[in-house]
């Protein structure tokens, strides 16, 4: 391209500040012509590639979505069985601290009043045992001398119930140290094992679907880049002079340029996403995993309570203890287990959906792998690229990336790094204007900051744009040059044909370099 634009001098090449923006009036046809059917060639590679992106992105985007679902439904499902765990714990040790309770009321024979009625509160029991330690306090003398003989005749009928008696405080003590030991240690473990889990799930699940989110917001951008190149070609070709309307004109290699950092952006993200989304999984796994093993730990230890409370009652408790001892695993195996159910899941989605299977939960392989977009500077479209420094009326001097387009474009990229000098390759300070890639964490999720997120663009948009067709160039010294630029006015000076000039000076760092710019906008 460069070769096209330092062409002959003959008389049908017009200076740049002859030529149209579009370069439709006063160019050499055949240059037009080829440069023509160079972006029409460039335009059908465009849309093929767009097109193999959209239906791989499609794919990869269900499958992952169906793998994360399943995960989330295992995490709800974790949660569901810990926190009723945890009911049956503490449930069990309030009803064994009750039976206790009732037992020991037994005990002291102050559990039912006369009428066989089971006692509410304290005031009325220790009522009900104050009178039953001595039955005949009111009797006179001649019935306590009776009451003498009913009393030996009582202990010795008491004492029929000795066993019994003591057994029932005996029976409420070992239910209330086993109510107690359940309730601090049992229930007390596994609630902080779903607070760890609930705390550790919630960030994940979080952090998960801010990452699907946020693919598919690449998608969306790269879509919207995409229409915008569009808009250009159809702008480029006719609908820019239209007669009712001023359109402000749009240079096809910055919207190129902009669907094709777009893509390497969106494939980075989807890089950097897919991984830490990979990672979650197996972080998902994992956990579930550790929690089964521990949860089962704890309701062996549960079941031994019982199976040691209820020690005459052996038959119930050996079957609880030894389906949950028959379940014993190694890590692998409940490894395997766990995989079983996520794939279980994941097919069952599946086959709700209509989606085929599409290789493991990271997506299946790009099928256009062959095929890879280039660098916007290496574009066809690009004339010259260069580090500069610019300023204009009552301005200080701004280092710049220059970018001269095909199309009798100058476009000013302003650069706010210190490592960026005039000698800097013109790649490197491209390469700063390309936005930062943010890591995905749940602390950068909860601030809100995401990739693609307002404004991602907004380093690769021009800050300057000057039309050369409208502009003329002029030598300052031998490192400085000028480009004036006529500008329509509007409003009121509109219609009385005022124009006005737009100056920018710039700067390079060798006369070499500025010849050549001199040189090139001349010929």
């Amino acid at each position: 391209m460069n070769k096209q634009v330092l062409g002959s001098k003959s008389a049908v090449h017009r200076p740049w500040s002859q030529r149209s923006p579009s370069g439709s009036s006063g160019s050499n046809p055949g240059n037009n012509s080829n440069n023509k059917n160079a972006q029409q060639e460039l335009y059908s590679k465009l849309r093929e590639y767009e097109g193999r992106r959209r239906l791989a992105y499609a794919n990869k985007m269900d499958s992952i979505s169906l793998y994360w679902k399943s995960y989330c439904d295992l995490l709800g499902a974790a949660l569901k069985e810990t926190t009723r765990a945890q009911r049956v714990v503490l449930g069990t040790a309030h009803a064994y601290m009750m039976y206790a309770e009732a037992m020991k009321s037994i005990f002291e024979d102050n559990f039912l009043d006369e009428k066989g009625n089971v006692t509410t509160n304290q005031k009325q029991k220790d009522k009900i045992s104050a009178s039953r330690k001595n039955p005949f306090k009111n009797s006179n003398n001649g019935e306590a001398k009776n009451g003498d003989a009913a009393t030996t005749s009582a202990k010795d009928a008491v004492s029929v119930l000795k066993e019994i008696r003591e057994a029932q405080g005996e029976l409420a003590s070992q239910f209330q140290e086993s109510s107690k030991n359940m309730d601090e240690e049992i229930a007390a473990a596994i609630g902080s094992l779903l607070d760890t889990i609930q705390d550790s799930y919630v960030k994940i699940e979080q952090l998960g679907s801010s990452i699907l989110l946020e693919l598919e917001k690449t998608e969306q951008e790269v879509t919207q880049a995409w229409d915008a190149y569009l808009d250009s070609k159809s702008t480029t070709n006719g609908s820019i002079n239209s007669p009712t309307k001023e359109v402000k004109p749009v240079d096809p290699w910055v919207v190129e340029m902009q669907y094709r950092v777009a893509v390497a952006y969106q494939n980075l993200a989807w890089e950097k996403g897919n991984e830490v989304l990979t990672n979650l999984l197996a972080k998902v796994k994992e956990e579930e995993i550790t929690r089964r093993m521990n949860l089962r730990e704890f309701l062996v230890a549960f079941a031994q309570r019982q199976q040691r409370l209820f020690l005459t009652l052996p038959g119930i408790q050996n079957r609880v203890l030894e389906d949950l001892v028959g379940k014993e695993m190694s890590r692998e195996e409940m490894d395997t287990a766990v995989q079983a159910i996520i794939e279980e899941r994941a097919s069952k989605y599946k086959k709700s959906t209509g989606v085929a299977k599409n290789g493991a939960a990271s997506g299946g392989q790009d099928d256009f792998a062959d095929f890879h977009l280039e660098s916007p500077l290496s574009s066809d479209l690009l004339s010259k690229a260069k580090v500069v420094l610019r300023k204009g009326v009552n301005m200080d001097w701004t280092v710049c990336l220059a970018v001269m387009t095909a199309d009798s474009y100058l476009h000013m990229f302003d650069l706010d790094d210190p490592q960026i000098t005039l000698s800097s390759p013109p790649e490197i300070a491209f390469r700063r204007l390309s936005p930062t890639l943010i890591e995905h964490s749940y602390e950068n999720q909860m601030l809100g900051k995401m990739n693609f997120g307002r404004g991602w663009s907004d380093p690769l948009t021009p800050t300057e744009s000057l039309i050369l067709g409208k502009s003329k160039v002029k030598r300052v010294d031998e490192t400085s040059f000028e480009l004036t630029e006529s500008l329509v006015t509007t409003g009121a000076s509109k219609f009385m044909g005022k124009t006005s000039n737009r100056r920018i000076w710039f700067q390079t760092s060798t006369k070499e370099e500025a010849d050549d710019w001199v040189q090139i906008l001349t010929a």
